[in-house]
């Protein structure tokens, strides 16, 4: 085999074994961030409903601090009734709590 071959077979040994090696990392961030948040106990909430909105307290006429889509995904704080018995879902919205009825939502792990 000439210089030009083993060169080239050379490098791409070396790119192989550096996707392996990122490949490797990638796989041991993801466990790692799996573990972290089994061994705090957290629980997050994904939404259903089409477009709810995130109350700033636990009561249908409380100011509105945002907007959830279905299918997104929230760590959950805490589960209050309001003065009715329903049941609210509180959130962490950028750096506020907010809330979402809980018929609007469900708890996955």
């Amino acid at each position: 085999m000439d210089d030009s071959k083993k060169t080239k077979h050379s490098k791409g040994k070396l790119v192989l074994i550096a996707a392996c090696i990122i490949g490797t990392y990638a796989i041991i961030a993801a466990i790692l961030l799996i573990s972290s948040r089994v061994e705090k106990n957290e629980i997050f909430i994904q939404i259903f409903g089409e477009i709810v909105k995130i109350q700033s307290a636990p009561d249908s006429s409380s100011d509105i601090i945002g907007n959830a889509l279905q299918g997104e995904t929230f760590l959950l704080l805490d589960t209050v009734n309001d003065a009715h018995g329903y049941e609210w879902y509180q959130i962490p919205i950028g750096d506020k709590t907010g809330y979402i009825r809980c018929d609007l939502a469900t708890i996955v792990e």
